[in-house]
């Protein structure tokens, strides 16, 4: 697509991820921009040429605002002072996870941003240990279509496809155990309560805890709340997805991702174990699965696998929230099962392979709803009507 030069330009700021997942978001929220009649140009903030292609995009003169994921782009200064308040140029970051993984990373001193969660509840940890800015927003993630043509469900080789890394949950514990002993009582009852229930926000359930024992949440600091949230975050996901797949291991499932031959410790059955692949070619073999099996870490969020599955033909199963039951319909567009009660979640799955009919109406409902309300082009409007919003604020 041509740009129109005469168009107000959008900079996206990019750095490479594990397995280049934020280069896949960041080309299709880019190509979304350019739909809607903006110049828009990605920029690798860690390449060699990253200073010379922002002073080509800014010399034109008509920079709406700037994109990041995160924390990417908080360091670019003019003078040691960010780039954002010298040029008077918004940026908009986009926190694609919960944000106490990347509350170290914030500085204080940007004043012209504007910020998006992918879970409405991450505002409220936000609020508290960040002074501003005035617009933030709920944001969540989006898909598009890799496959040329979409597979009927009868034609797909994979059962069901599951995408994700396992750490070592002794690993994690110990480090929980051992590293913060002064919070230990509210740490376990956090972790008791998250691994049966996970639709409470984790640092909301932390901030209960650590009342019912005494302590103030106030007086954790940014740092410290980093660091015993994004660890028991992460202890919980990986616990629930080895729990998820180790209750299907009578399927034929491919699972890819690091760290499953080594840290799946139940009974491997029928799941076929594969190294993960990149962005680009995981969203692409979501075309060969029947289901697309998923975990979400979020009390009301999701992930982009999610959508970019329904989107190359697969039928998504997925843990409840009260987003996705608001979206979509448990056996009309997706199958929702509970965290609570994983044992009956191997029926449920059985159950829709024997209705291969409703499989693939699932399928082809949950790819319409995508095709209508979560592409980038609706996430695009959604951004940049926050950033005017913001704008409109600062002038």
């Amino acid at each position: 697509m041509n740009q129109n030069q005469n168009a107000e330009q959008i900079i996206l700021l990019y750095a490479k991820s594990q397995y280049d997942l934020f280069g896949g978001m960041v080309g299709d929220l880019n190509q979304a921009f350019l739909n809607l009649g903006y110049q828009s140009t990605i920029v690798d903030v860690n390449s060699p040429e990253a200073g010379s292609q922002l002073n080509s995009c800014l010399s034109k003169g008509n920079t709406k605002f700037f994109f990041a994921i995160n924390s990417v782009g908080y360091g670019l200064t003019i003078q040691d002072e960010p780039i954002y308040n010298r040029l008077n140029i918004p940026l908009f970051a986009w926190y694609i996870d919960h944000p106490f993984h990347h509350i170290h990373g914030v500085p204080a001193n940007i004043q012209n941003y504007s910020v998006g969660f992918i879970d409405p509840s991450h505002e409220s940890f936000w609020d508290a240990y960040i002074p501003g800015p005035e617009v933030k927003g709920f944001v969540p993630h989006a898909g598009s279509t890799y496959v040329e043509q979409i597979k009927p469900i009868d034609e797909r080789p994979i059962d069901i496809f599951f995408s994700g890394s396992l750490g070592n949950y002794a690993n994690l514990k110990e480090k929980l155990d051992t590293h913060y002993p002064e919070y230990h009582q509210p740490i376990q009852n956090t972790l008791d309560e998250a691994i049966a229930d996970n639709t409470i926000p984790l640092h909301q359930l932390f901030w209960f805890h650590l009342v019912e024992n005494g302590k103030d949440p106030a007086q954790l600091n940014a740092s410290q709340a980093h660091a015993l949230l994004s660890d028991m975050d992460l202890l919980i996901r990986n616990y629930h997805r080895e729990q998820i797949v180790a209750q299907l291991h009578d399927f034929k499932m491919v699972v890819y991702g690091n760290g499953w031959v080594e840290n799946f410790k139940a009974p491997k059955g029928r799941i076929e174990f594969r190294e993960p692949l990149p962005f680009q070619e995981s969203v692409k073999m979501m075309n060969d699965a029947k289901i697309a099996l998923n975990h979400m870490p979020h009390a009301e969020g999701t992930h982009e696998r999610l959508f970019y599955a329904m989107l190359q033909g697969a039928a998504c199963i997925a843990n409840a929230n009260p987003w996705l039951i608001s979206e979509f319909k448990d056996g009309e567009s997706i199958g929702l099962y509970q965290l609570s009660e994983l044992d009956n979640l191997a029926n449920q799955v059985q159950q829709l392979f024997n209705q291969p009919e409703k499989l693939q109406d699932i399928a082809n409902q949950g790819y319409r709803l995508c095709v209508k309300h979560h592409n980038w082009d609706v996430r695009a409007k959604a951004i940049i009507r926050m950033v005017n919003v913001s704008k409109s604020l600062t002038h």
